[in-house]
């Protein structure tokens, strides 16, 4: 059972990787930066504080930095423990990739950091910004979907590896939130 999951953790991959178009190497490239991530969590704060006021808005990027500590460190740490390669170093995939810039990522992949980083920013935020219409902070998932789909199509990770990092993003926002409302956001 381990081999067939392996094997279709593989092939879907090698399909998303395959669907490309010069028009869409460029997109995920970008999406693939972690540039957009921080202009869209310090536009929120801007939001926050606007329609709030500046204590909220810190807070909240308090939040984010601890989700990103978090959800980063723990991604790191599995990668070294685990020591999975990445597709782009699987010396069976290696081949039939379709490399954007001639970009391998490190050597090891799992789990993807991009996707622990991005889902878990916004959990945070779904959970946090509530000034946000609900059926808007919906909206906020789009983001990191793209950006998990960038980090397939540029093989750099298999699916697996980017659905266990959207669940140590989810852990890593439940953690923060409950930190953050305990102690940083008391009510007198």
């Amino acid at each position: 059972m381990f081999d067939q999951l392996k094997h279709i953790d593989s092939e879907l991959l090698l399909w998303i990787n395959n669907h490309n178009s010069p028009f869409l190497n460029s997109v995920m490239w970008q999406f693939s930066k972690m540039t957009p991530t921080v202009l869209l969590v310090l536009l929120i704060a801007f939001f926050l504080y606007k329609k709030i006021n500046l204590r909220y808005a810190a807070t909240y990027l308090l939040g984010c930095a601890l989700v990103i500590a978090i959800a980063d460190s723990s991604s790191n740490i599995t990668k070294h423990s685990v020591k999975r390669y990445r597709p782009t170093h699987n010396l069976i995939l290696k081949e039939k990739i379709h490399k954007v810039n001639n970009y391998e990522g490190g050597k090891y992949g799992f789990f993807s950091g991009h996707s622990a980083n991005t889902f878990g920013l916004t959990f945070f935020t779904y959970l946090f910004a509530t000034v946000f219409k609900s059926k808007y902070r919906k909206l906020f998932f789009i983001y990191p979907i793209i950006v998990v789909y960038s980090r397939m199509y540029l093989a750099v990770h298999y699916p697996s590896d980017i659905v266990v990092g959207l669940i140590a993003g989810f852990i890593a926002a439940i953690i923060v939130n409950f930190i953050i409302r305990k102690y940083f956001l008391k009510t007198a």
